[in-house]
């Protein structure tokens, strides 16, 4: 009876492990499985990455739009009746504006804050100067495309820019290269309108 305990014992520490080939399958699989995992992983984080670069220069075209809207809004306040001009189209060639107004506070002179601003397309990059006699700095980069279209009060556009002063609405465009989710090059065409409430 010892005997027969003896080899049931035996035979049940024997059968308690894996043989090589089911190792070796159970390796391979496992291979297989952490392969895709990883190949998954590695496809997520690459379109999270365009994704969040392509999020980031559309939110940045977005508040340079805002920003230019709000310029124009000011365009022309002249309370002290100093005879400013608000709007200056192309001063620095095609796609370059120059806002002034005196509102910051209202002085009789456009030497304040956001009272004296030009904003061009210099390579691709926007710049925007906040002061006459500033240094422009790139408020969106790259930019393929800077255009302002400029509207009488009745709806009718402004072909000789030399009266641009005269505009109530601008229409303004920006076109910008983007990487879309499978990773190619694409143009984005953000388009707005800014309305000058000032005479």
């Amino acid at each position: 009876m010892k005997r027969l305990a003896s080899r049931r014992t035996r035979r049940t520490i024997n059968r308690a492990g894996f043989t090589l080939a089911e190792l070796l399958v159970s390796m391979t699989l496992l291979s297989v499985v952490m392969g895709s995992v990883v190949s998954v992983i590695t496809q997520v984080q690459r379109d999270y990455a365009r994704q969040r670069t392509r999020d980031g220069a559309m939110t940045t075209v977005r508040s340079a739009e805002l920003l230019l809207g709000r310029v124009f809004r000011t365009a022309g306040a002249d309370p002290n009746k100093v005879g400013i001009t608000g709007i200056t189209a192309q001063p620095n060639g095609a796609g370059s504006v120059r806002i002034r107004a005196d509102f910051n506070p209202a002085d009789g002179d456009t030497n304040d804050d956001l009272e004296d601003v030009t904003v061009d397309l210099s390579g691709s990059d926007m710049r925007v100067k906040w002061l006459g006699t500033g240094s422009p700095f790139t408020l969106v980069s790259p930019v393929s495309a800077l255009t302002f279209e400029y509207y009488r009060r009745d709806g009718t556009q402004l072909t000789n820019l030399a009266h641009a002063d005269s505009a109530k609405r601008v229409r303004i465009v920006i076109t910008a290269p983007m990487i879309d989710r499978h990773g190619n090059t694409t143009t984005h065409r953000s388009e707005s309108w800014a309305f000058v409430r000032n005479d």
